[in-house]
């Protein structure tokens, strides 16, 4: 079959950063229902992360080609203005570059490499999470970046409006396709039973700052806690998780708990009441979805597009703020409720099942994709 060979790229960021590869699966098959065979070109930072890789399925047209992640020293080899540190990743027959940023201003330097190779490209921001103002010396090449895309993909209406914003200028080539979750088919778990300990759990890649379990140490820590029969296992994986160890080690705490390695989530969720995810970066990580997925009441922080899915005090808890006086209070709402923990995770359960499933996201991206290629007058191969 003749096809047209798109590559999709991911930035320099660790790829526990970026939830949205949940979806990669569903998109890879989507384009080859449309003739299109897809490379994804993994950075350097993917060698720290072997437990994500062997789990990636194993489909055609999907190959994980490592390279080094972008270094400032090298500056030697340039182009017009253009960085050429990603020029290796640029796949030698593709007709588009799909650049699958982890955030809005992520990935520009493929972008920029892109542009002043003339390779035709499509922005994708797959994380719905808080925007940064980006520093002066970056405005320009942002501006350009954003300029050239044949479009650019928002998972949230939030993060397209934040990024305008910032920007101070509108992107009139750019739409929204909604945070997907692969919403499970299984009835909701039921509740828990009755053991007298309340217990609560995080499942994410050993990120401390941006998930918030920082954050954790400090509140659960304290002599208010102390004294109450609960605790909270923390199921990690990546390269700070022999600094989440210590720091349980050396605190005086025990309801913290480190369980290294991804987890079946069934292996998690049914025997838990709540899901804590104190994420500064207000993202949809699955691994929240998950817990909501099976009933467990979701204990988060109000930012970027969390507070539009989980809704205090109706299917979950919010704190106002991620620092350590909201958190504690919010987990305090939590517990004194949490005798209504069954309502609430019904609640939850019910919210994610009304989500855009990923395999319908996948497929309108996939249309998108077969559009730029179309605009561009790229040749079947």
């Amino acid at each position: 079959m003749l096809q047209r060979r798109p590559v999709l790229f991911l930035t320099d960021r660790a790829p526990a950063a970026d939830p949205s590869r949940a979806l990669w699966p569903e998109l890879v098959r989507a384009l080859e229902r449309r003739g299109i065979s897809a490379t994804i070109s993994l950075p350097g930072a993917w060698r720290d992360h072997p437990e994500l890789l062997s789990r990636m399925p194993s489909l055609p047209g999907l190959r994980f080609r490592r390279e080094q992640p972008w270094n400032p020293l090298r500056r030697i080899l340039r182009r017009g203005s253009g960085e050429v540190a990603h020029a290796g990743m640029l796949h030698p027959d593709s007709d588009l570059a799909v650049i699958w940023q982890a955030g809005p201003f992520d990935g520009h330097r493929i972008a920029e490499v892109c542009l002043d190779r003339g390779v035709p490209y499509l922005l994708v921001c797959g994380t719905p999470w808080e925007v940064d103002w980006p520093p002066d010396s970056r405005r320009e090449l942002l501006l350009r970046v954003f300029g050239g895309a044949l479009h650019t993909v928002f998972v949230s209406e939030y993060t397209r409006e934040r990024t305008c914003t910032l920007l101070a200028t509108d992107l009139p080539r750019c739409s929204v396709l909604p945070a997907w979750h692969a919403a499970p088919v299984d009835p909701p778990e039921p509740w828990p039973a009755s053991t007298g300990e309340w217990h609560l759990a995080h499942v994410g890649p050993a990120l401390p700052v941006e998930s918030g379990i920082d954050l954790l140490f400090d509140v659960l820590g304290s002599d208010r806690w102390k004294s109450r029969p609960m605790r909270c296992t923390l199921y990690c994986w990546g390269p700070m998780n022999e600094w989440i160890s210590q720091t349980i080690a050396a605190s005086t705490s025990e309801r913290i708990r480190l369980v290294p390695g991804i987890p079946d989530p069934k292996d998690v969720w049914p025997a838990v009441h709540g899901a804590l995810y104190p994420c500064r970066r207000g993202s949809l990580v699955p691994e929240m979805l998950d817990a909501m997925g099976f009933a467990r009441v979701p204990i988060t922080v109000a930012a970027g597009e969390i507070s539009e899915v989980v809704h205090d005090g109706r299917n979950g808890f919010v704190s106002p703020a991620a620092n350590r006086v909201c958190l504690s209070e919010t987990i305090e709402r939590a517990w004194e409720c949490r005798g209504d923990g069954d309502r609430l995770g019904l609640a939850a359960a019910a919210t994610v099942r009304r989500m855009v499933p990923a395999l319908q996201v996948a497929s309108g991206l996939a249309d998108l994709i077969l559009d730029c290629l179309t605009a561009t007058g790229s040749s079947l191969r």
